[in-house]
């Protein structure tokens, strides 16, 4: 298992999970979520929190999976100079985990895709239509177009744990 940190121009600090392609560690992989999310919310003593996301239902492990985190409706949901922070892992299994670290307290929405051939862009057909996964926090329904902002707004108060289960149209 390696580790590999990035820092943000706003001072966030992601912390990327690499694992090795092995389909059968998928439930060492969310026993591990688990115990990190518990451990991440008994010991919040800091005007900063973590935000841990996990990503479900990964249709394949090609590529990678780059997940935006948004304080402002502003960008939302594919204008990447408006993040207040981004990060990338590679694929394990059917999961992916992401931690974006040092978020001040507020209120936040993740935004993801499954960039399976690794160009930071999310690939449509020529009507719009993704053809590679994506994924927002609260999980919403997709039915035509990007779910409302506030759809998919959490609030961050102490350190805290997602699921965001990947949707794939195509």
């Amino acid at each position: 298992m390696f580790f590999r940190q990035l820092n943000t121009p706003l001072g966030v600090v992601v912390n990327i999970k690499l694992l090795p392609n092995n389909s059968n560690l998928g439930a060492m992989h969310t026993y591990i979520f688990a115990i990190c999310c518990f451990l991440s919310l008994s010991f919040n003593t800091m005007e900063t929190c973590s935000v841990t996301v996990q990503f479900t239902n990964l249709r394949n492990t090609k590529g990678l999976v780059q997940a935006a985190l948004l304080n402002g409706s502003q960008g939302f949901p594919d204008d990447p100079k408006q993040r207040f922070a981004i990060g990338k892992t590679a694929i394990s299994g059917k999961t992916a985990t992401i931690v974006f670290t040092n978020v001040p307290v507020g209120k936040y929405v993740v935004v993801v895709m499954h960039d399976e051939n690794s160009n930071t862009k999310l690939e449509k057909n020529f009507l719009g239509i993704p053809k590679e996964g994506f994924g927002f926090s609260n999980n919403p329904r997709i039915i035509v177009g990007a779910p409302s902002y506030e759809t998919c707004e959490f609030e961050v108060k102490t350190n805290i744990c997602h699921i965001v289960e990947m949707k794939y149209i195509l």
